[in-house]
């Protein structure tokens, strides 16, 4: 079974120069307040209210704000940490990071051609970018939470997040179409997959059901609905008496620690969790080489 490599913004952060989220948010705000107690999602909501009037146009105003956004990500210094990713077994990297620190580490230690093969403005169901080193080898980044090179999909607001998550839900559910080559393509459902063996590969949200996951650098913050619904939803088809037998991925989730309540409610939605304490080493970069070696023995 393919392997998956799923990165959170945690490996941006082993960079002191590069932001953190609450800098970035910061940066967006019309006036100062303090949102420290505000997950994201409810942060940059405030943030486009408050920008916006009667008179205003409220997309508009959203899509300056997402531009000021991209412009602060435009210059995040990648970590090695990403040479090591690439050089696992894996086929998919997917990720919740909208910049191009993963790609431009890459691109320091192998000549790549890159094919942006995503079509969609807002939303990132079929988000992906192929890329080719010198030895043919051929990998997919999925950015699904949006790009800063298409500022409009960059997704942080709760609005956004809810319309995403009728996507998913639609694409599971074989509701779901979209325009290629002129044609319309539809697909159907998640369960039809499952039972003939045929995935289509148009969207990550198949991966977490037909290759195994590794999540690294990733917080498992409850704003992060998309990705906790569709593990609940992953769950939920487990138990299915249709599908008994024929979910057959895994899912592992790597941290220095968690609470013990996150940690059994992942256990529930059948991810395993490994944590690999940062006592143990005294600084993240050996925690994340711990890791990178256990994907490894897992691969």
């Amino acid at each position: 079974m393919e392997n998956t490599i799923f990165f959170g913004n945690g490996i941006n952060r082993l960079r002191e120069s590069n932001p953190s989220w609450a800098n970035i948010l910061d940066g967006i705000k019309a006036t100062p307040f303090n949102s420290e107690h505000l997950p994201n999602t409810m942060t940059f909501e405030r943030v486009v209210l408050d920008r916006c009037d009667y008179c205003s146009n409220l997309s508009d105003n959203e899509s300056k704000i997402k531009e000021k956004l991209a412009e602060q990500l435009m210059n995040m210094e990648p970590s090695e940490v990403y040479e090591t990713l690439y050089t696992l077994p894996a086929a998919h990297y997917l990720t919740t990071n909208y910049d191009n620190a993963f790609v431009d580490c890459i691109s320091k230690h192998h000549t790549i051609e890159k094919k942006d093969l995503s079509t969609e403005d807002i939303y990132s169901v079929r988000r992906r970018t192929e890329i080719k080193d010198e030895s043919n080898c051929i990998v997919k980044l999925w950015q699904i939470h949006g790009s800063i090179a298409k500022p409009k999909s960059i997704m942080l607001g709760l609005d956004h997040y809810c319309g995403y998550i009728g996507k998913i839900d639609s694409y599971i559910k074989g509701t779901y179409a979209y325009g290629s080559h002129k044609n319309k393509v539809s697909e159907v459902s998640m369960e039809e997959k499952l039972c003939d063996g045929r995935f289509t590969g148009s969207s990550w949200v198949e991966l977490f059901f037909s290759t195994n996951i590794h999540i690294v650098g990733f917080s498992f913050d409850f704003a992060e609905t998309d990705i906790w619904w569709i593990l609940n939803r992953r769950a939920r088809m487990m138990k299915d008496f249709n599908l008994k037998g024929r979910i057959n991925n895994r899912i592992y989730f790597y941290c220095s620690e968690i609470h013990e309540q996150t940690a059994a409610l992942l256990k529930s939605f059948d991810v395993e969790v490994d944590i690999i304490p940062i006592y143990k080493y005294g600084h993240y970069e050996q925690h994340y080489a711990d890791v990178l070696s256990r994907i490894k023995e897992r691969s």
